[in-house]
């Protein structure tokens, strides 16, 4: 899932050309995991454990992207990745 929200915010963030085949690959993994899900989303309801699970696994993912983003621009400033990671954890 990390592909097409990676590949988007690439774009928006960076303003980075995307090789066309980048695209045509997250579409054929999200059709894949519509495939292997196709069972659980043809009855989904939001209301119910599974609706949940999915929109938090959806949120995790953005979330995920947002921190591979901000790795990247900070990598793009020349700042290390190791020291970088280590003070990002320490927190306030």
């Amino acid at each position: 899932m990390s592909l097409p929200v990676n590949t988007v915010f690439a774009r928006l963030f960076f303003r980075r050309t995307v090789a066309g085949r980048v695209p045509a690959g997250g579409a054929v993994g999200l059709l894949g995991i519509g495939i292997v899900f196709w069972p659980d989303l043809t009855g989904l309801d939001l209301a119910s454990g599974t609706g949940r699970g999915i929109v938090l696994s959806l949120l995790g993912t953005v979330v995920f992207c947002l921190g591979n983003v901000l790795s990247g621009k900070t990598q793009a400033a020349g700042l290390p990745v190791i020291q970088s990671t280590g003070y990002s954890m320490a927190g306030p």
